[in-house]
């Protein structure tokens, strides 16, 4: 039987993950556990420069892109997307 802990953040957007929760997540992950992050939308109601979507479909391809480069980093084991239209609501 495995010992193993799971630790599984749900958050709303790409980058939750590392503004949020970043440095527990890397914590827990660093002590061996899996990582999960469940993530609502990905994100393709932000906002960016144009400038920044060079190489990307949609500025939701980039933060999910970047989203990932965030997991590597933080040790996340698995990002699973539910695929909810991000909101954009205002303020």
């Amino acid at each position: 039987m495995s010992k193993q802990k799971t630790l599984i953040f749900v958050g709303a957007h790409p980058d939750d993950e590392t503004f949020s929760v970043g440095a527990t997540l890397a914590y827990y992950a660093g002590l061996g556990e899996k990582v999960y992050y469940v993530c609502a939308t990905r994100g393709e109601v932000g906002q960016t420069q144009i400038k920044d979507l060079k190489g990307y479909s949609s500025l939701s391809d980039l933060r999910c892109s970047e989203l990932k480069c965030a997991a590597k980093i933080l040790g996340i084991t698995e990002i699973i997307f539910l695929n909810f239209r991000d909101s954009g609501m205002s303020g």
